[in-house]
């Protein structure tokens, strides 16, 4: 029985989408650079979110032994309660996981896509920076042409540091999704904290928890079968319209058995 997770799903669907403008009369040139183009917006997107979550928590951390702070907003003092910075922060912490795992996606879509089109002696990172994508490409990653070989692992010890570096920026996310379910569960074993701070606060921890469940169920591969229903009735009679498929007959006689997948 086949695995299958939502992320490796999604991914197909978009391929099959990219295959299908290319066959069309779509450019794979063009194609890569919407691909370079979305990532870019999508980095973007995940800093301003960043920025936002940066601010919510230096708010929340400066005004910890409070249930409220004052923030000064063009020269007018405002006192807001810590409830409601926690659940924008919780809002931001969701979309800010939404967009990351899109952008790992698109990194993963644009790696396949390029291993099925190029040219010779064509370097596609290269082609993004000289159309205004991919800044970093002639320093990263450091590897050697394919035709070249080091004689020392120089260049694998400088991939496996930049990794860690990376995956170290994980870190700051478990500690950040620790921090708001902790503030928010102090709001509502307050007692002198008013309904909406408690209604507040429950919606932003079970915001989290729902961010938390998904990332794991949206990356987890999970067994599936095939759906012979949708290809017998949804795919392969499609095919045959107006007319019955040929072996409609058979199909309805095997309804009565779900164990039979012949098609």
């Amino acid at each position: 029985m086949k695995r299958l997770s939502f992320r490796r799903a999604k991914q197909q669907e978009f391929l099959k989408t990219i295959s299908t403008l290319i066959k069309h009369g779509a450019e794979w040139e063009d194609i890569f650079l919407k691909l370079a183009t979305l990532q870019a917006s999508l980095l973007k997107k995940i800093t301003r979110l960043s920025v936002t979550l940066s601010v919510c928590y230096l708010a929340l951390y400066s005004f910890q032994s409070d249930t409220s702070a004052t923030l000064s907003i063009l020269s007018v003092k405002v006192i807001v309660p810590q409830a409601f910075i926690a659940v924008v922060a919780s809002v931001t912490f969701w979309a800010t996981i939404q967009y990351f795992q899109v952008y790992l996606m698109i990194l993963s879509i644009r790696n396949s896509y390029l291993s099925r089109h190029g040219y010779t002696n064509f370097y596609p990172q290269m082609f993004a920076s000289l159309e205004g994508h991919e800044d970093m490409a002639l320093i990263v990653p450091p590897v050697a042409p394919s035709f070249l070989q080091y004689k020392y692992k120089l260049p694998q010890v400088a991939i496996i540091l930049q990794l860690t570096i990376y995956s170290l920026m994980l870190a700051p996310i478990t500690f950040l999704f620790v921090f708001l379910v902790q503030v928010q569960i102090e709001i509502l074993t307050h007692p002198n904290a008013s309904w909406m701070e408690y209604a507040v606060s429950g919606y932003g921890i079970t915001l989290l928890a729902y961010t938390a469940v998904m990332a794991i169920i949206f990356n987890m591969p999970f067994r599936c079968k095939k759906n012979t229903h949708h290809i017998r009735w949804g795919f392969l009679s499609a095919i045959h319209r107006p007319n019955l498929p040929p072996r409609a007959f058979d199909w309805l006689d095997d309804e009565n058995r779900p164990s039979n997948q012949e098609l």
